[in-house]
């Protein structure tokens, strides 16, 4: 888009020229309004390597966005001296002469900015002197200034707004010294195009101060042969700039120039995948890739129109990374929007591991009543939950800091004294919602830190014997106490045996949850092979008309949940299961019963639910048919439970997306009932 303006304004600009040798003045000094503009970025940024100055892509941008503006601003500039400034400001061009003096307070401004005076009051102070000096030696220039003080402040903040690039200098300062409240305007902040606007007062009465004399059509003094050589370098020059543009977009392919994040601790709480491309990318083209398999979303910006010629591609997480796991992303099938191929790119970043104990106090004794401290070597995140617990068993309060990182733990009741103790921290890995918050899933707890003290204090005296009874001489019946039943509690469980196996797809969650459940009962086969038989329903997604997931599988298993693509539902599943497994059945309405009866059996169970920001989203087939379908479906592997197979306390799934996860009895309730609590046992 910018590289077609750029063109057309040079054009016509050009033509401008050579029909109308009296308007080139006026072009001339029009077209270099626009270099302020670039100033003003260049000052704000700090240095070119902020404005990507530092590659010929960069230069290569800015001389694209310099013709289209250079050229845009020469046409307006003749426009509005033309048809407009004459009708409304019939001021003698030699009293023009006087706007001269505006260079006093840009001077006056420009050294202000430069000390550290906010941009805005700098301005602001320099036109003050400005106006100052204009009603004290011509007042009848004051319509003339407010004329071109409209005109370049209004173009200069819709040229901004058109041409700027965003760069990494803090505008912070740039609004009476204070940051913006967060109001933008197409992108822009609003204290931004506030300077911008100042600048354009600045500069709009300059310009009027370059029309200053009437020309003849072309000065006597002037030679036809120097007009042509100086028409014919002007022209050859703006050709050379015009063809590096083209030939930039054109004959390059575009390549990869910056990657977020990279390699490193990275946050597991809210992530996003940032890459940027030196030129605009064909988005339908684009192939990527991120493994180990996540919920997530691209979204594309930076485009040559608001749907087209992207150079920006961001991928939102819908959950919290796993910790100390390392991410590998690759993007193939790079392409320019004229087709060009440009190099397929790989790399990986690491999420921070979660925190370890780093100290705890007391480490050899402690007053039976005196709090614990146990500190983290980091402060923990919303992916980190930490227990406490001690043997002999005391009920222990515990209190986290405000950083998180520390933790001080109150027994209730007082420890015995002179007791030895153990101390045990545990930890379990918990995956949210990365928008929400909401508990997703929970690993199962694992100790990290053990330890040993004694409390102190004297042990309790034993009890005073009791006295020998006196003998008799009559006889004593001794009647046994009666032994007490000894009652253990034992925790009962039944997990089976059943490998993780991630999803290979970005939407293949139900094919990758049967294969492992087949896995489980010795059919060892590919996802490949469930698709081909679970089959694909290709009716075209059209408002909410759609595909049946009770039939095949909706959309493309490449393409965006609930966009382009979507999943299948259990009777297809358990249609596919029964090719290697006969006795397998779908089912609806289930219970936890339902549930641990099948696991008794040694049958795993495909699960359905959600994962991520879910929401219900229905949509009718073509027969018109209502489908009950989800933003965020997602199908699980269930292979155990914990606790009385009649009232289970949790249960443990295999998810082909965040791996081995325990889930309580009211998280998997919760989830499982937006799909009606529907499932396929593989028997």
């Amino acid at each position: 888009m910018v590289l077609l303006l750029s063109l057309t304004f040079a054009v016509v600009a050009i033509l401008f020229a050579l029909l109308r040798p009296n308007w080139r003045r006026t072009l001339a000094w029009g077209a270099g309004t626009i270099l302020p503009l670039v100033g003003w970025q260049l000052l704000v940024a700090g240095s070119v390597s902020a404005l990507g100055l530092t590659r010929l892509d960069g230069w290569l941008v800015l001389l694209e966005l310099l013709l289209a503006g250079a050229g845009a601003s020469a046409i307006l500039a003749v426009v509005g001296e033309r048809l407009v400034g004459r009708w409304l400001a019939s001021t003698s061009h030699d009293l023009r002469a006087r706007l001269w003096w505006w260079l006093a307070g840009f001077a006056v401004a420009l050294m202000a900015g430069a000390i550290g005076v906010p941009w805005s009051v700098a301005l602001i102070g320099g036109l003050l002197i400005n106006f100052t000096l204009t009603w004290r030696t011509s007042r009848t220039l004051i319509w003339e200034v407010l004329i071109s003080v409209f005109a370049f402040s209004a173009w200069y903040i819709v040229a901004y707004l058109w041409l700027r690039q965003p760069v990494s200098g803090q505008f912070e300062d740039a609004f009476l010294g204070t940051a913006s409240a967060g109001l933008t305007i197409f992108g822009a902040p609003l204290n931004e195009l506030f300077v911008v606007g100042l600048l354009g007062v600045m500069i709009g009465p300059l310009f009027a101060a370059t029309k200053y004399h009437r020309q003849p059509d072309y000065p006597r003094h002037d030679h036809p042969a120097l007009r042509t050589i100086g028409t014919g370098l002007s022209l050859a020059g703006i050709t050379l700039a015009i063809g590096v543009v083209i030939g930039w977009q054109v004959l390059w392919p575009p390549m990869v120039y910056a990657l977020k994040p990279t390699t490193g601790n990275v946050a597991t709480t809210q992530p996003t995948l940032t890459i940027k491309f030196t030129r605009p990318v064909d988005r339908n083209m684009l192939e990527t890739t991120i493994s180990p398999n996540v919920e997530g979303s691209w979204k594309f910006s930076d485009g040559e129109t608001w749907q087209h010629g992207f150079r920006q591609a961001t991928f939102h997480f819908d959950t919290t990374l796993a910790p100390d796991t390392t991410y590998t992303v690759n993007l193939t099938n790079v392409r320019s929007l004229f087709g060009l191929v440009g190099r397929d790119v790989e790399w990986r970043f690491t999420t921070a591991a979660a925190p370890d104990v780093a100290a705890f106090f007391p480490a050899v004794g402690t007053d039976p009543c005196a709090p614990m401290t146990v500190t983290l070597a980091a402060t923990a995140t919303a992916t980190d939950d930490f227990s406490f617990r001690l043997d002999p068993a005391v009920p222990l309060q515990v209190t986290a800091s405000a950083d998180v990182k520390s933790f001080t733990l109150q027994p209730q009741p007082c420890l015995a004294p002179a007791t030895v103790y153990q101390f045990f921290v545990d930890r379990r890995t918990m995956v949210r919602d990365a928008n929400t918050g909401e508990l997703i899933a929970q690993s199962d707890a694992s100790p990290i830190f053990t330890t040993t003290f004694t409390s102190v204090g004297q042990p309790p005296a034993p009890p005073a014997p009791e006295p020998a009874p006196t003998p008799t001489s009559e006889p004593v019946t001794v009647t046994p106490a009666p032994v007490a039943e000894a009652v253990a509690t034992v925790r009962t469980q039944k997990i089976l045996s059943i490998k993780l196996d991630y999803q290979d797809r970005p939407l293949s969650c139900e094919a990758a949850a049967l294969k492992m459940a087949l896995a489980g009962r010795g059919v060892k086969v590919t996802e490949t092979q469930i698709m081909n038989i679970v089959g694909y329903d290709k009716t075209p997604h059209r408002g909410d008309v759609w595909g049946d997931p009770d039939m095949a599988f909706v959309g493309s298993i490449d393409g965006h949940q609930n966009t382009t693509g979507y999943g299948v539902h259990w009777g297809p599943i358990a249609r596919t299961a029964r090719t290697w497994r006969p006795g397998s059945k779908a089912f609806v309405g289930g219970t936890v019963t339902t549930l641990t009866a099948a696991i008794d059996a040694d049958s795993p169970v495909v699960i359905w639910g959600t994962i991520g920001s879910a929401y219900y989203n229905p949509w009718k087939t073509t027969s018109g048919k209502t489908v009950k379908a989800w933003k965020g479906e997602h199908a699980r592997t269930l292979i155990g439970y914990i606790g009385p197979a009649d009232n289970p306390t949790s249960f443990v799934i295999n998810d082909p997306v965040v791996g081995r996860v325990t889930w309580s009895r009211a998280t998997l309730e919760a989830n499982w009932k937006r799909f009606d609590n529907s499932g396929v046992i593989v028997d």
